[in-house]
C-alpha cells in the first residue's frame, strides 16, 4: 500500500511540473544564463574600445586656469615702507595632434576592431557551447525522467506479483517463498525508484543552473526524443570549416598579428606632432595706489619631430611579432584539422548508434513479449518467480538500452550541428 501511495504521489508531482521543449530550455538559455551575459558585456566593452579617440587618432585639447595673489612689503631706500599687493589671473587653452607616428594609430585603430571582431567570435563560440550543454543537460533530464517511469512500471510489475502470490496461496497452490521473494523484489524496486527520483531531482538543477534560474524550478520534459536526419559527411565538412567561430578567431588572431607586427614596426619611424595654444592673463598691482594692467593675450605654436635612432627593445619586438605571424598559421592549420577530425568522428559515431539503435529496439520487442507470455504462465502457476524476475530485468535492461542508443544518437547530431552552424 505504501509503494502504491509513493508511485502515485510522483506521478502527481510529475503531472503537476512545468512542461518544457528544449526550444524552451534555448530560449530561456540564450536570455538568462549568467556566462553568456558576462560574455556579451565583455563584448561590448570591447566595442567601445574600438574607436578613434582610444587609438590616438584625434587630436587632444586641454584647458588651464589660475589665479595668484600676493600680499606683502616694500622698503624704499629712503626707509619708508609701502604695502604691496598684487592679483593675477591667468586661462589658456592648448591643443595637440600627433601628424605622424609611423603609422601607429591608424593601426592600433585597426587593431582594437579586429580584436573587438575576436571578441564576437568567442562569443559566438561560447553560445554554442553553452546551447550544447543545455541540451546535454536537458536530455539528461529525459533520462533520468525515464528511469522513474521504468522504476514505477517496475513496482506495479512486483506489486502484481505479491498479489498473484498471494492469491496462490490462499488457494493452496503456492509456497510462502514465492510471496517473500515477491517482497523482495518490490522492496528494491522501490529503493531503485527512490534512486531515479533522486537522480531527476539533480539533472532537474544542473539543467536550471545553466537556463540561469536563481529559483529551483519544477519541470518535465518531453518524453520522446526526436530523431532528425542530416546532411551528407562532405557537405557538413563544407559547412563547419566556413562556419566555425573558433577557426575564424584563428584567422583574426593571424590578423592581430599582422597588426602587432606594424605596431612593432613603427617604433622605427619618426614621430611629428604639432601643438597649438592661446593663453590670456590680466593681473591688478597695488604700491599705495592699485594699478589694474589690460588683459594680455599670447598665441603659441610648436612642432616637435622625434626619432629613436637605436633602440634595441624595439627591435627584439618586432622580431618577436614576426614569430607571432607564423603561429598563428600553425594555429589556423590546428583548428581546421581538429574541426574535421571531431565532425567525421561524431558522424561515424552518429551512424554506429542508428545501427545499434535498431538492433536494440528488436531485442526490446522480444523482451517485451517474452515478459507478457512469462507474467501470463506465472499467473497460471507454469513458472517460478524467478523467471518471471528474470523476463522482467530483462526487458528493463532493453528499454534502457534503447533509451540509451536514442540519447547517443541525439547527442551526436547536436554536437554534429554545432559543430556546422545548424545548432
Amino acid at each position: 500500500m505504501k509503494t502504491n501511495l509513493l508511485i502515485a504521489t510522483l506521478a502527481m508531482g510529475i503531472s503537476a511540473a512545468q512542461h518544457l521543449t528544449l526550444k524552451d530550455v534555448f530560449t530561456a538559455t540564450l536570455k538568462e544564463n549568467h556566462s553568456l551575459q558576462l560574455s556579451r558585456r565583455s563584448t561590448e566593452s570591447a566595442e567601445r574600445t574600438a574607436s578613434l579617440s582610444n587609438a590616438g587618432l584625434l587630436p587632444t585639447a586641454s584647458l588651464t586656469a589660475g589665479l595668484t595673489y600676493t600680499n606683502g612689503e616694500q622698503r624704499a631706500s629712503s626707509g619708508s615702507v609701502t604695502d604691496q599687493e598684487k592679483t593675477t589671473a591667468q586661462t589658456g587653452i592648448q591643443f595637440n595632434y600627433t601628424l605622424f607616428d609611423g603609422f601607429y594609430t591608424i593601426n592600433n585603430y585597426r587593431s582594437n576592431q579586429k580584436r573587438s571582431e575576436l571578441s564576437e567570435l568567442q562569443t559566438r563560440a561560447l553560445v554554442d557551447l553553452t546551447l550544447l550543454q543545455s541540451a546535454t543537460a536537458y536530455m539528461a533530464v529525459q533520462s533520468a525522467q525515464r528511469s522513474v517511469i521504468l522504476a514505477q512500471q517496475s513496482c506495479e510489475l512486483s506489486n502484481k506479483r505479491v498479489s498473484f502470490a498471494q492469491n496462490r496461496i490462499g488457494y493452496g497452490q503456492n509456497s510462502s517463498l514465492d510471496l517473500l521473494s515477491a517482497q523482495v523484489d518490490l522492496r528494491s524496486d522501490s529503493t531503485a525508484l527512490f534512486r531515479a527520483e533522486e537522480q531527476l531531482h539533480a539533472a532537474q538543477i544542473a539543467l536550471n543552473q545553466l537556463m540561469g534560474k536563481t529559483e529551483p524550478l519544477a519541470f518535465t520534459v518531453d518524453q520522446s526524443i526526436s530523431l532528425d536526419s542530416l546532411p551528407p559527411l562532405e557537405e557538413l565538412l563544407t559547412r563547419a570549416v566556413a562556419y566555425s567561430p573558433t577557426l575564424k578567431a584563428a584567422e583574426s588572431e593571424k590578423v592581430v598579428s599582422e597588426l602587432t607586427h606594424s605596431l612593432a614596426k613603427s617604433a622605427f619611424f619618426p614621430r611629428l606632432n604639432i601643438g597649438a595654444g592661446y593663453g590670456l592673463s590680466n593681473s591688478r598691482e597695488g604700491f599705495g595706489i592699485p594699478t589694474e594692467n589690460s588683459p594680455t593675450g599670447q598665441f603659441t605654436g610648436s612642432l616637435s619631430l622625434n626619432w629613436s635612432l637605436i633602440d634595441g627593445r624595439a627591435f627584439t619586438t618586432y622580431r618577436n611579432a614576426e614569430s607571432l605571424i607564423t603561429d598563428s598559421d600553425i594555429k589556423i592549420d590546428r583548428e581546421r584539422i581538429a574541426i574535421e577530425s571531431e565532425l567525421r568522428t561524431l558522424y561515424g559515431a552518429w551512424e554506429s548508434a542508428k545501427l545499434i539503435l535498431s538492433t536494440e529496439e528488436q531485442t526490446r520487442s522480444l523482451s517485451n513479449e517474452l515478459q507478457k507470455r512469462s507474467l501470463e504462465q506465472y499467473r497460471l502457476g507454469q513458472i517460478q518467480s524467478v523467471t518471471l524476475r528474470e523476463s522482467q530485468l530483462a526487458y528493463f535492461r532493453t528499454e534502457q538500452a534503447v533509451q540509451s542508443a536514442q540519447s547517443a544518437i541525439k547527442l551526436n547530431e547536436l554536437k554534429i550541428r554545432r559543430l556546422a552552424g545548424m545548432l
